[in-house]
């Protein structure tokens, strides 16, 4: 094997390289694009259940509070107040499970920010170079 045919081999070699390092990093990036994507499908669902239960909670309390007001004293019915708290608790629930994803999602977010700053190069040699390498693999030879 000449020295020419040895570097034609080690510069094919390395742009392989840098080819794979550019499909590892465009994988990543649509690994991390369909996280995101399955989070913000996940968050309007919740959104809705936020409402629902939000209003759920407000009713039953507000029915529990018009059966104290027109008695006129306060009333310990034990099942109304139960029900009261369960559906704070479902809010409460709700709310963690939607600020945990939102959360998830900040931080990938984050993520793709710096990997689309730190692009892997798209070529190992541009073509002035190439044909430095090419004048001194000739006078070597």
């Amino acid at each position: 094997v000449s020295l020419g045919q040895a570097l034609e081999i080690i510069i094919k070699l390395q742009i392989r390289q840098v080819k794979e390092k550019q499909l590892k990093h465009g994988r990543e990036r649509c690994e991390i694009q369909e996280k995101l994507n399955h989070i913000q499908q996940a968050l309007f669902p919740l959104h809705e259940k936020i409402k629902d239960s939000h209003s759920k909670y407000l009713e039953l309390k507000m029915k529990h509070e018009e059966l104290s007001d027109q008695l006129g004293e306060v009333i310990r019915d034990q099942k109304a107040e139960f029900e009261v708290k369960a559906a704070y608790k479902v809010m409460l629930e709700t709310f963690a499970e939607y600020d945990a994803l939102l959360k998830e999602q900040q931080e990938l977010e984050v993520q793709l920010t710096k990997m689309e700053q730190m692009v892997p190069n798209e070529i190992y040699m541009t073509p002035q170079e190439r044909h430095v390498l090419d004048w001194h693999c000739a006078n070597l030879e």
